[in-house]
Order: C-alpha cells, then sequence, then structure tokens
C-alpha cells in the first residue's frame, strides 16, 4: 500500500469511527482527497502527446511592472507588466510543440511571452480578462467559445501545481456540455516568481494554502 492508499484509509477510517458508512466514507474520500493531496500530474507518454491536436495554456501569476510605470492595476496588461518569469517557463513547454505546427490556445500572459520565441497567438485562440478577474473556468469558457469545443486531444501546459484544477475545470466544463476531451499532460515546469504581482503565485506554500479553498469553491459550483 503506497502513501496515498495509507492517508485513504486512515481518512475512511477516521469518518466511519464517527458514525459514517464505510460505503458513505470511501465514496467522500474518494471524491475530495485528491482535492487536498494531489499537487502534481503525471506525465503522458511520447507517443500520446503526439495524438494531440492543439496546445491549451494556462497563465500563473504575472509580473512585475514594467520600467517607468509607477502605479500598475493588479490586472494585467502587457503594456504595463512583465510576463513574468512563470510564464516564461510555461512558454519554453509550449515552443516545441508549436514548432510542429499544434493550434495554441494562450491566456494573454503565455501569449505576450511566446512572442519572444517568435511564436504568436491569434486572438481568436487567446484568453483575456474584459474588466474583472479571469479565473480558471473563465479561461477555459473562452477557449471553448473559440473553438476548444471542436477538439478532442490537447496538451496542457500550466504551472505543476495548478494543473490539477486545469485539468479538471477542462473536464467539467466539456462534460456540461455533453462533449469530452482528452487531455495530455508534459513535463510541466514549478517555477515560482517572487516577483509576482499575486502574492498567492510567489511560493508553493502560499499557493497550496490559497489553492485548497479555490478548488473546493469551484467543486462546489460545479466548476471542477
Amino acid at each position: 500500500m503506497n502513501t496515498a492508499e495509507h492517508v485513504q484509509r486512515a481518512v475512511e477510517d477516521c469518518l466511519s469511527g464517527q458514525g459514517l458508512s464505510p460505503k458513505a466514507a470511501s465514496k467522500i474520500v474518494t471524491e475530495y482527497l485528491p482535492f487536498l493531496t494531489v499537487w502534481e500530474l503525471a506525465p503522458s507518454g511520447k507517443d500520446q502527446l503526439e495524438t494531440a491536436e492543439a496546445v491549451v495554456a494556462f497563465a500563473f501569476g504575472f509580473g512585475p511592472a514594467r520600467k517607468g510605470v509607477p502605479h500598475p492595476p493588479e490586472q494585467y496588461h502587457p503594456l504595463l507588466h512583465h510576463a513574468g518569469k512563470t510564464n516564461e517557463a510555461l512558454a519554453n513547454v509550449i515552443v516545441p510543440f508549436a514548432q510542429k505546427g499544434l493550434a495554441v490556445f494562450a491566456q494573454w500572459e503565455v501569449a505576450e511571452a511566446l512572442k519572444a520565441h517568435g511564436i504568436l497567438v491569434p486572438d481568436r485562440r487567446g484568453a483575456r480578462p474584459e474588466r474583472t478577474y479571469l479565473g480558471t473556468s473563465g479561461v477555459v469558457e473562452q477557449f471553448m467559445h473559440n473553438g476548444l469545443d471542436q477538439l478532442r486531444s490537447v496538451v496542457l501546459v500550466a504551472h505543476r501545481h495548478h494543473a490539477f484544477r486545469c485539468l479538471e475545470t477542462t473536464r467539467a466544463l466539456f462534460g456540461s456540455r455533453g462533449n469530452t476531451i482528452d487531455v495530455l499532460v508534459p513535463e510541466l515546469p514549478d517555477v515560482y516568481d517572487p516577483d509576482s504581482v499575486q502574492p498567492w503565485t510567489r511560493s508553493m506554500e502560499n499557493y497550496v494554502a490559497y489553492e485548497v479553498e479555490s478548488r473546493f469553491r469551484n467543486r462546489s459550483r460545479g466548476k471542477m
């Protein structure tokens, strides 16, 4: 029995020891424990990655502000902020797939980081905020509106510790429309940018505390 199985058994025993039936305890733990314990996705095999039709890329933090911008807004804008070290690392993962001709759907910050590699993401495959903060589900919804919902196999590129939410959110939104999608995962970066404008993306300690709450909140809204 591996560590994850030990943890699952211990939580099930804890619940059943307080009066919950073993069957109900197992169901609850199976559904919700990954929201606390899964922080990395197993990479897909090289042959699997070759079957993808496109790349979907989710940003992680951004900034700092560009030189000479005294009071930058909290919302990202490429004229006011740097894309950030993490998004530059994500762009590096995307480059070989883009060079093979795969279409790239990318959140604004990652799309800007790709420009340094000579890769331009057209607006019709981008995701950017309009007036308010753009969360993971909003990114997927924009991608689907821009044609992602016509595809059946994609490579997911996100920060290693953000990828679980990106995966579950994509599956949930596709499922809500009666569709399915095969999501493949390459080796993902775990770079945190201490200069990020968003405090929760500056370290793993900050992010895990923030992300656990976000996962359960999005699950309750049917977005994971």
